[in-house]
């Protein structure tokens, strides 16, 4: 057996073995946060692995055949072009992700959160620059800024909620509080409004987002509490996550699933005139569907009301007024069905239990034109959604 065989019979058995040795539970056990690997990327890892192994049952088959060096020489080629191109995908990910985590980070009460006193721009879509200011409690502010501990004007207002409340792809100075702080104080009542929406919370996290606030001596006057429809498939979602550890918000498990694959899919979908390259997911669309929920429906209902009742039961506790505020989503303003389903669930839920609720639902679909009020392609209020929702609570809290 002359060298050059040798090597390519080294060749053969290493893919093998690495085949054997790199597969979906390996990777899973190494890289992936929650011991699961994204079903398409465990799929990708199939593929790899089993394409590996038969390459290197041939390589060893066929080591004394010319043909195979120039096999290895094409695959090397068109790997190297791939590789180059995924590498040139990737790299805006890479760069949002470094930016996020300066931003955020993982809590093993809150489960995430903002970090005290930073700056950071974060892109939100394909093109959007966001700058982001937090104050020393890790709330979304115009500027760092230390919280003095009780109110330094007469009433301080604590709003609580996800996403829509950190404010998504706005910049601070277009969000609803800081517009409806400044609407208040224009109308002569010194009003400061704290801001501790965090992405994907839930009333969960923010009853205990408000504790912590309590606990450190913190005071306000009143919580205003913004429940998203998204909450309910949330609030199933974080049961039992303290036993398995606090998962980084802004990571998730391991993606290995190549964004060529993914751009090339979205540029097809885009020739053919279709919006968006997936559906919506239930977690935003469950109330407009036909027929039985989705099996987490039940659990996260069930969970989001036990929870808000105990923020009541704090803001009670502690003096302050709390209120319940409820919007929809754009799918729920294509919908035809009015009122809609979270509208009646959580008015009568807030009729029940004596919970001061502010229905925002008549306002939006009143709007002829209320696609002007979300970002293009996106479930979030842009800057004129933002003074729309500020109009909104401005003419309920005044």
């Amino acid at each position: 057996m002359n060298r050059r065989e040798k090597f390519f019979l080294i060749i053969g058995l290493a893919l093998i073995v690495i085949a054997l040795l790199v597969n979906e539970w390996s990777l899973a056990a190494l890289f992936s946060r929650d011991g699961v690997l994204e079903p398409a990327s465990r799929t990708i890892v199939r593929i790899a692995g089993s394409v590996l192994i038969v390459l290197g049952a041939l390589t060893v088959l066929f080591r004394r055949r010319q043909f195979i060096a120039n096999v290895y020489l094409l695959l090397f080629t068109v790997l190297l072009c791939l590789a180059a191109v995924e590498i040139y995908l990737r790299v805006p990910g890479w760069i949002k992700h470094k930016s996020i985590r300066e931003l955020r980070r993982k809590d093993d009460y809150l489960h995430h959160t903002l970090k005290p006193n930073v700056s950071s721009r974060q892109g939100w879509g394909d093109k959007l620059r966001i700058m982001y200011h937090t104050n020393s409690l890790g709330f979304r502010d115009l500027e760092q800024r230390e919280v003095s501990r009780e109110p330094v004007a007469d009433r301080r207002i604590l709003l609580l909620g996800d996403s829509f409340v950190e404010g998504s792809g706005v910049e601070y100075r277009d969000h609803f509080a800081h517009k409806l702080e400044s609407r208040l104080r224009e109308s002569g009542r010194d009003i400061e409004v704290l801001n501790g929406g965090v992405a994907s919370y839930c009333p969960s996290l923010e009853f205990r987002k408000l504790k912590r606030f309590l606990e450190a001596g913190y005071q306000a006057d009143e919580v205003i509490l913004m429940l998203d429809i998204s909450d309910i498939h949330d609030e199933s979602k974080y049961v039992g996550w303290e036993k398995s550890g606090a998962e980084e918000f802004i990571m998730g498990g391991l993606d290995v699933y190549p964004r060529l694959f993914t751009e090339i899919k979205r540029r097809l979908l885009s020739r053919r005139g279709d919006d968006e390259v997936e559906a919506e997911p239930d977690r935003f669309t469950w109330t407009e569907s036909v027929g039985e929920f989705p099996h987490w429906v039940k659990e996260g209902l069930s969970l989001c009301k036990e929870n808000i009742l105990k923020i009541a039961e704090l803001c009670r506790e502690q003096g302050m007024k709390f209120s319940l505020v409820i919007y929809p989503h754009p799918e729920q303003l294509k919908s035809g069905r009015r009122p809609s389903p979270h509208q009646v669930m959580f008015s009568d839920f807030a009729r029940e239990n004596g919970i001061l609720i502010y229905d925002l639902f008549p306002d939006f679909f009143s709007l002829a034109d209320w696609e002007g009020y979300f970002i293009p392609g996106d479930i979030h209020w842009n800057e004129d959604g933002h003074a729309r929702i500020a109009e909104m609570l401005y003419n309920r809290l005044k």
